[in-house]
């Protein structure tokens, strides 16, 4: 999730807590990780300062709550400016 405050640098923070991902129509989970990383890269822009601050809480996060791999290659892909 996008949240409307910034870190100590100004940046947009984005929080995310895996354990919490309940949906299992993994073209959706891609949808709203690309739907969060635009809102996240249009405040950045509008605050001048171009980067965003990603905050993972891995706490309670199991194999039992992972999405399967495939989607997590595919968010990889699209973080690292890929598809």
């Amino acid at each position: 999730m996008v949240y409307p405050v910034t870190d100590s640098a100004g940046r947009p923070l984005i929080l995310m807590r895996p354990r919490l991902e309940n949906s299992k129509d993994t073209d959706k989970q891609i949808k709203f990780l690309i739907y969060h990383l635009e809102i996240a890269s249009r405040m950045a822009d509008k605050l001048g300062v171009g980067k965003m601050c990603w905050l993972l809480d891995f706490q309670g996060y199991t194999l039992a709550n992972a999405p399967p791999i495939r989607v997590s290659m595919t968010c990889n892909s699209i973080l690292q400016g890929g598809k």
